[in-house]
């Protein structure tokens, strides 16, 4: 997992990480998914909150406070003062502080990063983040009533463990570690079965519809694994259905 100066220099992304990580500015803040290792290996302060359903941050909304459930005490542009940061969802429920070093993945909720100031000033010291981020593991996926524990190698639905073959395994943990990206299906089969794979395509849909007969998914309106024809498949954080694409 590396970090990358993005072409504007106003946020930094991670990329190779079993979750996309972006770092930004409030004025940019849309899609950003941090944990508190990295806040405190860069250290500033920070302010958490969790994203709408379609985990897009609508700083555009004049009411803020209230249609994020961002936390008390926000000041100057997103930056939290308090020493413990408290985190809500959007019913104002408290899920987590900072103490708590719980993971940073509620049940398919992304928690977001706002108020970084003077983004461009951590260029310096991209080394020595990319060198502690190696060290930092995560070790299970949410997404609805779907767990990936990658430590025990062990799916669960609704808390029950399913029983997946050791491909069917290897598929849903990589797409897993690339929740909510479109993962093109060459990449799919090269990193699951091989590079003399590459092209296979009816053999990655039999094993996709394979899965999401395991994990309950419908095909024509999924809650995991969607459909980008012509492109690759998405393992989805959320737990809505959604169309496949055509």
């Amino acid at each position: 997992m590396d970090i990358y100066p993005s072409q504007n220099d106003l946020y930094y992304i991670a990329k190779n990480s079993p979750f996309p990580m972006t770092i930004a500015r409030w004025s940019d803040a849309r899609h950003l998914f941090v944990n508190d290792l990295f806040c405190q290996m860069i250290n500033m302060d920070f302010h958490l909150l969790v994203g709408l359903s379609s985990y897009e941050l609508c700083y555009e909304e004049e009411d803020i406070d209230t249609s994020l459930s961002i936390l008390e005490d926000m000041e100057n542009m997103g930056i939290c003062n308090n020493k413990e940061v408290r985190l809500k969802n959007s019913k104002g429920e408290l899920l987590w502080t900072v103490s708590s070093g719980k993971p940073f993945i509620f049940q398919g909720e992304k928690i977001a990063l706002v108020g970084v100031q003077n983004v461009t000033s951590y260029r310096n010291n991209i080394p020595e983040i990319n060198t502690l981020l190696k060290d930092e593991h995560i070790n299970l996926f949410h997404s609805g009533k779907l767990t990936v524990d990658f430590e025990r190698q062990r799916i669960f639905l609704d808390n029950q463990e399913i029983w997946l073959t050791p491909t069917e395994y290897k598929l849903i943990t990589f797409l897993a570690k690339n929740a909510d990206m479109v993962v093109e299906s060459d990449k799919i089969l090269r990193n699951v079965w091989g590079d003399g794979y590459i092209g296979a395509e009816n053999l990655l849909q039999k094993y996709i519809s394979r899965l999401r007969y395991k994990i309950g998914d419908d095909t024509e309106c999924p809650q995991y694994i969607i459909t980008y024809s012509g492109q690759g498949y998405l393992l989805a954080m959320n737990n809505s259905p959604i169309k496949n694409t055509i």
